[in-house]
């Protein structure tokens, strides 16, 4: 069994990163934007639209990483934050694309 305060402690911890992210990215969401439009997965009217998505849910799931009764919802939005950050990197550099900001903030 996993001691409850190591879950709480890595719980918090992850909601830190994710709720700071998304502050940062909320205080320019036009160098966000800019920057989810840079990595030419989607096309441009979408990119806008997944930005703001992108942002909301990484700062939902860290505000529920710290509710012990949505702390599982909370984790698997995490993980898809994470997911759709970590493909959209992978893609571009798979592409040989290296210079691109990663817009995290």
């Amino acid at each position: 069994m996993t001691d409850p305060v190591l879950l709480y402690a890595a719980s918090a911890a992850l909601a830190c990163v994710l709720l700071l992210g998304a502050l940062e990215k909320l205080k320019d969401m036009a160098a966000f934007s800019a920057a989810v439009h840079a990595y030419d997965i989607l096309p441009a009217g979408l990119a806008s639209l997944f930005s703001w998505g992108y942002v909301l849910v990484e700062a939902l799931a860290g505000a529920l990483l710290l509710a012990p009764g949505l702390r599982a919802t909370g984790a698997g939005l995490a993980l898809l934050v994470l997911a759709l950050a970590t493909a959209g990197v992978a893609l571009n550099l798979a592409r040989g694309r290296r210079d691109i900001d990663c817009g995290c903030g």
